[in-house]
């Protein structure tokens, strides 16, 4: 049955256009070329019929404006619950995400169908960053306490382990060579646990007043025995004791608990026993024997060191790997702290640079000035 359109049936306009062609009556060579303009003039009927009845209705469209809309932010997908990812779901599967102005880039995120989205009201300074796949948030949790506890989830969207444990290291929680150094929440000891991406717990000793997370499979550890004195010492990620040559034994005076990884196959360590820094190699041997007041790590050969000058600051020099000193740096930075404009190696050139709005000058590893561009540059 034809649809009426206000009163307007479509089946007696099509009656008249057939009549009209049976009076036209073309030859059979123009037939198709006749039909085929034929069809398209119903199509533009048919297009007026319908804009006839959108008016009649009060939905007519509305007139264009002169001036052009701002393009509206494009909605962000639909976002689906997975009961697999325990919290966390990924975006729509459609194309990815474009911010329509620069404006909005950085503020904007860029949306794919491999992004997740935790499903938690968290703090964003409460999201550890990623090591290993793996990284911490910290949640409340009472059935434990009134605490914040880290749980720990990987990056493809799974809960690792739950919200639990307490932080035990100045360190925040990290996961190194499969391990991590954390408390127990729900114990009221103070007693660090070594926990194991796989699931696995080792308790270790109460006497471990304090300690470093692992940096390359490696944790320093601060033991106080009786109260009375303090061992400092090294454990793999077993919890054994190591590199028997670096323990110290201190009985008074500052205790520093610091760990660097490996870079570039040297390990940046302090000594208390001779309050200075040196480095070692992956194997815990002596490289380059503590006598800087702080250190960087190497960077393209070289590393930034502060030479002894005096109790309360040193100058800033760059060392080879033999630990030799190759260039004393034309800076006046006391400490490592004031020394950020002082960049690394790269290519034997390396930048200098200051917050006074003075140039930024490059040189050489024989202190030969290259270049300086008053507008600054990178570091």
């Amino acid at each position: 049955m034809m649809k009426k359109r206000n009163g307007i049936k479509v089946a007696s306009l099509a009656m008249a256009v057939m009549l009209g062609m049976a009076a036209f009556s073309p030859p059979p060579a123009a037939e198709a070329q006749f039909l085929k303009k034929l069809s398209k003039g119903l199509e533009k009927v048919n297009k007026t019929l319908d804009k006839a009845e959108k008016v009649l209705k009060g939905e007519a469209p509305k007139k264009q404006s002169a001036k052009p809309e701002a393009p509206t932010q494009q909605p962000q997908p639909t976002q689906k619950a997975d009961a697999k990812t325990q919290g966390i779901s990924a975006s729509a599967q459609g194309q990815e995400y474009t911010p329509r102005k620069w404006q909005d880039a950085a503020a904007t995120p860029w949306l794919s169908s491999t992004t997740r989205f935790i499903q938690k009201d968290v703090r964003y300074d409460n999201l550890q960053e990623v090591s290993e796949g793996i990284f911490a948030l910290q949640e409340y949790n009472h059935a434990i306490g009134y605490s914040a506890y880290y749980g720990f989830w990987t990056v493809d969207g799974h809960r690792l382990f739950p919200a639990i444990y307490q932080g035990f290291t100045k360190d925040r929680p990290r996961f190194d060579s499969g391990a991590c150094i954390v408390k127990e929440g729900k114990e009221r000891t103070h007693s660090p646990v070594i926990l194991y991406a796989n699931g696995k717990v080792k308790p270790l000793s109460g006497e471990w007043q304090a300690m470093t997370q692992f940096y390359d499979g490696v944790a320093m550890v601060r033991e106080t025995v009786e109260m009375r004195y303090n061992n400092l010492f090294y454990i793999n990620t077993k919890g054994e004791r190591i590199w028997p040559h670096l323990a110290e034994n201190r009985t008074s005076g500052s205790i520093v608990l610091e760990m660097r990884p490996i870079k570039e196959g040297l390990r940046a360590y302090y000594s208390n026993a001779d309050k200075a820094w040196g480095f070692l190699d992956p194997n815990g041997k002596v490289a380059i024997r503590p006598q800087f007041r702080e250190v960087r790590d190497f960077h393209d050969g070289y590393a930034l060191v502060f030479l002894p000058k005096d109790s309360y600051s040193g100058r800033p020099a760059f060392i080879n790997k033999k630990g030799e000193t190759v260039l004393e740096v034309p800076s006046t930075a006391p400490t490592l702290q004031y020394a950020v404009g002082i960049g690394d190696v790269s290519q034997g050139i390396f930048a200098l640079s200051d917050n006074s709005g003075a140039p930024t000058v490059y040189y050489d590893l024989k202190g030969n000035k290259l270049k300086e561009f008053a507008g600054g540059g990178t570091t």
